[in-house]
């Protein structure tokens, strides 16, 4: 099974999957695969912030939703 990625993520959730060094676009067609290496690569992303304590919790806030439609998305493939 493959998803779109407009099918699931909101433009400013694409754009921040780009910021966490994800490829990512509406068109872009992800596989259980694909998405668990965004779910990694943006939890990585939130890390590597860990030295600036407020800046990891708000990180931690935006990429909340994608990491739920993610973890859904996986559990249905």
């Amino acid at each position: 099974m493959e998803v779109k990625a407009k099918d699931i993520f909101t433009s400013h959730e694409i754009d921040l999957i780009r910021q966490a060094g994800n490829e990512a676009d509406e068109e872009k067609t992800y596989t259980k695969e694909d998405l668990q290496k965004l779910a990694t690569n943006s939890e990585e992303y939130i890390l590597s912030h860990s030295s600036k304590g407020k800046l990891i919790q708000s990180l931690n806030n935006e990429y909340a939703t994608i990491f739920s439609k993610v973890t859904r998305i996986i559990d249905r493939m």
